[in-house]
């Protein structure tokens, strides 16, 4: 990595590193598993079994749509002193939402991701916290919820869910607002 920045410039890492966290929700949250009870997904995890494509676009609360579990408002409120929050972009059962400015420090992103599957939620949850590396239990959301790192996963009923903030340099308190907006993603569920 030497002289001329290019693309080792700060905008450049800061692209490559949201595009990495990007991909770490997603290979967490849907690379894990047999391919033969959900499409590679931990069992009980997989597309919305009323035929939902969990793919961007309107959708209602409760329509399988993760960007309808959030709101900009819901993120101003959290994490607005960091930015601009722009609507969500969806990624099949991904959504995230870009705070500020992607070039400039203090930058971040929250992303949400919603199943439902085949097997039973409580073993998909488990595979889930199987693989996390410390969870830390969080009480009082949904059936069960745990952080995995930055990432908070909680089951309600047949959906899991994560919720998961992002912000370089990393955003003091982060976890405590990303348990505020999982409790607004939780009735949406």
């Amino acid at each position: 990595m030497t002289g001329g920045g290019g693309s080792w410039s700060r905008g450049g890492m800061r692209r490559r590193a949201w595009a990495g966290v990007t991909a770490l929700v997603l290979l967490v949250g849907v690379g894990c598993g047999d391919d033969d009870d959900g499409g590679g997904l931990p069992s009980g995890l997989g597309s919305d079994a009323d035929g939902g494509s969990n793919s961007g676009g309107g959708g209602g609360a409760g329509s399988g749509e993760p960007c309808s579990l959030l709101k900009v408002s819901e993120i101003e409120a959290a994490f607005g002193d960091h930015g601009d929050v722009a609507e969500g972009e969806p990624l099949g059962m991904l959504c995230t939402w870009q705070v500020g400015d992607i070039d400039e420090s203090g930058s971040g992103a929250i992303g949400v991701t919603r199943a439902r599957g085949a097997g039973t939620p409580e073993q998909s949850i488990t595979e889930i916290r199987d693989l996390a590396l410390d969870p830390v239990e969080v009480e009082g959301l949904g059936d069960e919820a745990f952080f995995d790192g930055p990432i908070l996963w909680f089951r309600k009923g047949d959906i899991t869910v994560s919720v998961s903030a992002a912000f370089f340099p990393e955003v003091p308190g982060s976890n405590d607002k990303v348990v505020e907006l999982a409790h607004k993603v939780l009735p949406r569920v």
